[in-house]
């Protein structure tokens, strides 16, 4: 993710809590999705970072010195986007099966309200 998008979404969220007439739901919700957008952030910036200082300590071990850094570094690019997709995809489906729960929920209290 390009750090634009990054603002996009952010200013998408802060538009959309302040805009929202149910907004507790909602607002949850969207602190949901920071806090997942916060996670891969910071999980892309560990496995860059592990694969950087991995390279460094190799290349001055085998005295070899731009070659594991940046095999290593290659190597990190599609471990961080598998990574992300893999804690977006299970953060969106924990937050799904919130969401669906917290609907079934309403709906009982609702039927229950129709029978007394």
């Amino acid at each position: 993710m390009t750090d634009s998008s990054t603002f996009d979404i952010m200013a998408y969220v802060m538009n959309s809590t302040q805009k929202s007439e149910d907004s507790r739901p909602t607002r949850i919700k969207n602190l949901a999705l920071v806090g997942i957008l916060g996670q891969v952030g910071l999980v892309t910036l560990v496995i860059i970072l592990a694969a950087l200082f991995t390279g460094l300590w190799l290349d001055s071990r085998f005295l070899t010195r731009p070659l594991f850094t940046l095999i290593l570094l290659i190597a990190s690019i599609p471990v961080s986007l598998l990574v992300m997709l893999a804690i977006v995809r299970y953060g969106l489906a924990q937050l799904n099966i919130r969401t669906n729960s917290d609907n079934q929920a309403g709906k009982k209290e609702e039927d229950f309200g129709k029978h007394a």
